[in-house]
């Protein structure tokens, strides 16, 4: 009973998550709407119809609905057209209320674009138009642009500051309404989707501010002639997102490549490993009496090739040989390898054929640990020799079978052994070989 209780909380509480999301989403859509409509309103008492040219106005509005009727997408669910360019031109020709009444021909045509919008998204279009075109328009008009009619440096400087507050308006409006629609973090959103426009628009804003006032100067035929240089800023808008796509489709298709190389090279290691486990179990089971000589070599090859100031990679190779050091006697017959008496010269030929030719610098350090270990262990055809003999036998042969250097190293862990053991039981000995025996799977993955 309790765990049905507490699935039934947590749909409950996924329910009561997802209706406060949508009752934010809806309060906040509504807030803009409502303020949408207030400027509007405001915008319209103050138009001064009398100074409309109705073809230039009709022009604006076709500029406007026909750019907005082919936006640029971005990569989530808002986009990006030329349209504001006539926004623009309307509050530099005829003010603040011309501006929002072309925007809100740029909302009417976006609510059909690409396809018909639901209710709710048209009416924030509407909004959010209309308030980034009264923010620029009267902006516009706070900082001296209406006057003197056809100035151009005065214009272009209000248009600039103007153009920077539509965007800002405009774009953190629909950044926010994405970050609450998907949970994310609006500043993301924002840089995600615009961080990257400000001079593309910059540049746009100025080409609306141009159309103005080259139909200040010369009538329709400056309207005409500006307008190529917008298809110039909307085909730049399309090229960039184009090659952008393209891109980020290029590294998903590289991160799905490299996730199956990362899968394909972990089932490989996977069957490298049972391949090692595979040969290890095979050489235990012919040499039972041996198990735990593998562990020794390693453990005093790893110490020598510390006290040389190996790397961890040539460690690692090291925990690999000495691990593999006696690999080649899983093909030497086991009457060989358990004869009591001595071999013959046929014999050794055999028995010496396990060892490979090329002697790097692991293979010389894990030699000497394995003759060390060797000669201090039990053989069916002799008996152990005491350490300070085997020790011994080791210089002795230093220069010729050894590497005296390698020596040298092993004689001073064997000595700094002895102390360690003098504080230490061991059972504590014997678990730190076994413990580095397993460990040695691990250097796999290094060294390969």
């Amino acid at each position: 009973m309790g765990g049905r209780d507490v699935g039934r909380s947590d749909v409950g509480q996924r329910y009561v998550g997802a209706a406060l999301m949508k009752g934010r989403i809806d309060l906040y859509v509504s807030s803009i709407t409502f303020a949408g409509f207030i400027a509007l309103v405001a915008a319209t008492t103050t138009m001064r119809v009398d100074l409309f040219d109705p073809i230039m106005l009709a022009v604006l509005v076709g500029l406007a609905c026909l750019a907005q009727r082919v936006p640029v997408f971005l990569f989530r669910s808002s986009a990006i057209s030329v349209s504001f360019a006539a926004v623009i031109a309307a509050y530099v020709l005829y003010g603040t209320g011309a501006a929002v009444w072309v925007s809100l021909a740029q909302a009417l045509v976006n609510s059909v674009t690409p396809r018909r919008k639901p209710v709710r998204k048209v009416a924030f279009n509407f909004g959010s138009f209309a308030l980034s075109a009264f923010a620029a328009g009267e902006l516009y008009r706070l900082t001296g642009g209406m006057t003197p009619p056809g100035a151009i440096a005065p214009t272009l400087v209000s248009v600039g500051l103007s153009a920077a507050a539509y965007f800002l308006v405009n774009t953190s409006l629909t950044a926010i309404a994405i970050a609450m629609s998907e949970a994310q973090n609006v500043v993301s959103v924002w840089r995600t989707n615009y961080s990257w426009m400000p001079v593309n628009f910059g540049a746009t804003a100025v080409q609306g501010a141009a159309l103005a006032l080259a139909y200040q100067a010369i009538g329709l035929f400056g309207v005409f002639v500006f307008t190529v240089p917008l298809g110039v800023a909307w085909f730049s808008f399309r090229l960039y997102m184009a090659k952008s796509t393209e891109v980020r489709q290029r590294n998903e298709e590289l991160s799905t490549v490299n996730e199956l190389l990362r899968q394909t090279n972990d089932r490989l290691e996977q069957s490298h490993v049972s391949v090692i486990g595979a040969l290890i179990g095979a050489l235990e089971a012919k040499e039972s009496h041996l198990s735990g000589h593998a562990a020794t070599t390693m453990h005093y090859s790893v110490e020598v090739g510390r006290k040389l100031g190996l790397g961890t990679e040539e460690i690692a190779a090291i925990k690999l040989g000495a691990l593999f050091h006696d690999v080649g006697k899983i093909g030497v017959p086991e009457a060989l390898l358990s004869k009591s008496a001595e071999l013959t010269d046929e014999e050794w030929v055999e028995m010496r054929a396990h060892p490979g030719n090329e002697i790097p610098l692991a293979a010389q350090i894990i030699s000497v640990a394995d003759a060390y270990d060797a000669m201090t262990s039990a053989r069916p055809y002799r008996v152990a020799l005491r350490p300070k003999h085997a020790l011994r036998e080791l210089r002795a042969n230093a220069g010729t079978q050894f590497n005296p250097v390698v020596v040298e190293a092993f004689i001073q862990v064997c000595i700094e052994e002895r102390r360690r053991m003098a504080r230490a039981k061991e059972t504590v000995h014997t678990h730190q070989h076994e413990h580095m025996y397993q460990q040695a799977l691990e250097a796999v993955k290094v060294a390969s």
